[in-house]
């Protein structure tokens, strides 16, 4: 049995009680139910699935703390975002893009940096990140644990220049201005 409480038949996605995890099942597949045996003793039964990378899952299978996990659905990731601010739903919503169970796995750890950084930080790290187009748990992580999410200021990637009619670039022509120019005569 695999960690994630499945086993595949017909290339779908059955889960089992969590005491069974590790252990080597048996697998019946009928015409209307997939069955799963441990030791000659049937353990669960879902019906049949037709269709392919499906996931069948029974909630009842997993522990109760897994469950608070697996109850957060990505409506709920998405109303929770937007109760803590617009940059925090545009992350969680851009996360959840992919539609993966991964995405999903995403979202909800971003949405407890909230539990121990607090919802001010993670809006203002959100805000941070999506200056840069970067929406990774990793770069929340680093930006909360760096405290850069507290550092008020222009981000000098998106400054713009004073003198931006005199010139379309941040540094002066001067700047570029090589010895090693070569003059062509004609």
């Amino acid at each position: 049995m695999h960690r994630d409480h499945h086993f595949v038949a017909k290339g779908n996605f059955y889960s089992v009680p969590t005491r069974y995890i590790g252990e080597e099942i048996s697998v019946r597949i009928g015409l209307k139910t997939v069955s799963a045996y441990y030791q000659h003793k049937i353990i669960k039964t879902h019906p049949r699935n037709f269709a392919k990378g499906q996931w069948i899952t029974d909630l009842q299978d997993y522990p109760k703390a897994a469950l608070q996990y697996l109850e957060k659905t990505p409506g709920i990731c998405l109303e929770i975002a937007s109760t803590i601010g617009n940059a925090t739903h545009q992350t969680i919503q851009y996360t959840l893009n992919h539609g993966t169970r991964v995405g999903l796995r995403k979202a909800q750890a971003i949405l407890r940096l909230a539990d121990k950084y607090g919802k001010e930080r993670l809006e203002a790290a959100c805000i941070r990140a999506t200056q840069y187009n970067n929406y990774s748990y990793e770069s929340l992580c680093k930006i909360l644990s760096n405290e850069l999410d507290k550092i008020k200021g222009v981000n000098p990637l998106i400054a713009k220049s004073e003198n931006l009619e005199e010139t379309a670039y941040m540094r002066s022509a001067d700047e570029y201005i090589s010895d090693m120019e070569v003059n062509y005569v004609q």
